[in-house]
């Protein structure tokens, strides 16, 4: 202990001769230090941020196959539905562009049918007409006498068949010649015939026509098939309903006319198409198909059509 104390005396003691200045040692810059060291930890934290970002990105790269298939049929499936889409909404166009003409042309053939109405109504002189079937053909008024008048309860037809049999004396004497007598005839004889493929020679005047809707509880309005082809196919549909068969090629259409008049009673003015089919059928069903022949096919009874007349013409060879 002793010997430490002098030597701390003789170090303290101790100097060096000479005229060198001593260099002062600088006082280290703790704050520096500091600076530098909060600049490298944030530097380092810095790129620990890029390292981890880096590896986010990666990771997210990497999908796996059944993340790509899916991407790839959801993608596609889009695609199909959308296309879709665009293809119901062009056909949706042209179909409204198309029922607009159509409309466009209905219009202008209803103001040239009335004009063309009207053009008849002037052109008929109809004093002239009554003076001509007067004097000139020797044509008079019906007498009270000579006017059979019907009742038909909430129908506007009559049934073309009846168990009793009319008496038709005043239209004998209205429309046969002098001397001819008029008689009625049982439709049994002809119905007893009907056979399941039995064939027959038919002459049909209807009327045939479609229904165009009106709206929800409104009732449709009923037109006229004035096309041959439609007739055709209104009688192909009737004769599925009424049993019996009709090849394409073995019946036609052999005359088609316009009646137009006022129906009685009330004045409203009616229009009426009456087409006659001349062909060849064959009956599947003779039930349904007598009823037709007594009760009548399609509308417009009350006018007289719906009538059909047969001839035999053979049994079915199929």
């Amino acid at each position: 202990m002793k010997n430490q104390t002098e030597r701390r005396a003789s170090e303290r003691n101790y100097y060096v001769d000479g005229n060198t200045v001593r260099r002062m040692e600088a006082v280290p810059d703790y704050r520096r230090e500091r600076r530098e060291r909060e600049e490298r930890e944030r530097e380092e934290q810095l790129r620990r941020r890029k390292r981890q970002v880096r590896r986010n990105q990666e990771r997210q790269l990497r999908m796996s196959k059944r993340y790509v298939v899916f991407l790839t049929m959801a993608v596609t499936v889009f695609g199909v539905f959308a296309g879709t889409y665009i293809k119901i909404q062009s056909d949706m166009t042209a179909r409204m562009n198309t029922i607009s003409s159509l409309e466009s042309q209905i219009a202008d053939l209803k103001a040239d049918n009335d004009e063309a109405y009207k053009r008849i109504r002037m052109s008929v002189d109809l004093d002239s007409v009554r003076e001509k079937a007067l004097n000139e053909l020797g044509m008079s008024y019906a007498k009270e006498s000579q006017i059979i008048y019907y009742t038909v309860d909430n129908d506007d037809f009559m049934n073309q068949y009846s168990e009793t049999p009319p008496d038709l004396t005043q239209a004998a004497a209205q429309f046969a010649p002098p001397g001819e007598h008029w008689q009625t005839k049982s439709y049994d004889p002809l119905l007893t015939r009907i056979l399941p493929g039995s064939r027959w020679q038919f002459r049909l005047c209807a009327n045939p026509t479609y229904s165009v809707p009106a709206g929800p509880g409104q009732r449709g309005r009923v037109c006229a098939h004035s096309t041959t082809e439609h007739q055709l196919a209104w009688l192909r549909k009737q004769s599925e309903k009424h049993g019996f068969a009709l090849q394409d090629d073995a019946f036609t259409v052999t005359n088609v006319k316009w009646y137009r008049f006022k129906k009685g009673g009330t004045g409203s003015r009616v229009t009426f198409l009456a087409v006659t089919y001349e062909g060849i059928l064959e009956v599947q069903d003779p039930e349904r198909f007598c009823a037709a022949l007594c009760r009548g096919i399609g509308s417009g009874k009350a006018y007289g059509a719906g009538l059909m007349t047969l001839v035999g013409a053979g049994q079915s060879h199929g």
